[in-house]
């Protein structure tokens, strides 16, 4: 019965839709691909429409990415958004529509939002990186 589960999880997966959601949750363009995959806006386009991709082709685009293989072959927004839920629970009141808890909690939650800032500026860094990159080279 589990190998069902398996067949049924892999049915359901599909690599390119994947990719593209974790590109916008990442903030990376397809473009950033494109130049990482040494490949075109084209081939990186039908890569996000097939299902299935080659074992090479994802570790490519992980590598591009700084994410996990597992993290694409594995993806589901659904799992995303309950771990969010379970690690940032929010309960409805009628006086108070948000309530999180204690102060600390608070405290610790604007921290990880600050990591989560810093890591995307860094990432902002090296798009523009790349892109000036690419413009000395096309010069």
């Amino acid at each position: 019965m589990n190998t069902e589960s398996n067949d049924q999880k892999s049915k359901t997966v599909h690599h390119g839709s994947n990719v593209k959601r974790l590109c916008a949750i990442l903030g990376y363009k397809q473009h950033v691909l494109v130049v990482e995959l040494k490949s075109t806006q084209q081939t990186i386009s039908r890569l996000l429409s097939k299902p299935v991709l080659e074992d090479e082709t994802l570790t490519k685009i992980a590598k591009a990415l700084e994410i996990p293989k597992e993290a694409i072959t594995n993806f589901r927004e659904k799992d995303l958004f309950d771990f969010i839920q379970t690690k940032y629970p929010i309960t409805s009141n009628k006086t108070d529509q948000y309530k999180f808890g204690s102060i600390d909690e608070e405290i610790k939650v604007c921290e990880t939002i600050a990591e989560y800032h810093n890591l995307l500026s860094n990432k902002e860094k090296e798009k523009i990186d790349i892109l000036e990159k690419l413009k000395e080279q096309k010069k």
